[in-house]
């Protein structure tokens, strides 16, 4: 993934985020083994704690059921708030920081495009 945000609902394999460069991943980790499948060189593994992302978890996942009639998603709908602290967000380490970097250009009343410029000359150097 390059971009953009994906859920997963089922389990992982061995390697998983392997060659992901950008973008956000919500991975359902039932059973607490994500940590052991990720490609911990590329990417970070982080808990769900805010609201906003809890909003457009749901969203996504609303989506889903809607269009494929998933009854795994529509369980999780129904019992969100048992559901959501099982969900991790995995993110490029690289990717992170642009973000990071980004906000704080834009905070300071850059342009976005502007933003994303002063980052990258910032994360490289």
């Amino acid at each position: 993934m390059t971009g953009g945000r994906a859920v997963i609902l089922g389990p992982t394999g061995k390697n998983f985020a392997a060659g992901m460069s950008g973008g956000v991943a919500y991975v359902l980790d039932e059973e607490n083994t994500l940590y052991k499948n990720l490609n911990k060189q590329m990417v970070l593994m982080e808990k769900l704690e805010n609201r906003h992302e809890a909003e457009e978890l749901r969203q996504i996942i609303e989506k889903h059921v809607q269009y494929t009639g998933s009854k795994k998603g529509q369980k999780i709908l129904d019992n969100f708030d048992e559901y959501f602290p099982k969900f991790k967000r995995v993110i490029p380490a690289d990717y992170k920081e642009m973000l990071i970097l980004t906000a704080k250009y834009e905070n300071d009343g850059r342009s976005h495009e502007e933003a994303l410029i002063e980052a990258f000359k910032e994360y490289i150097g």
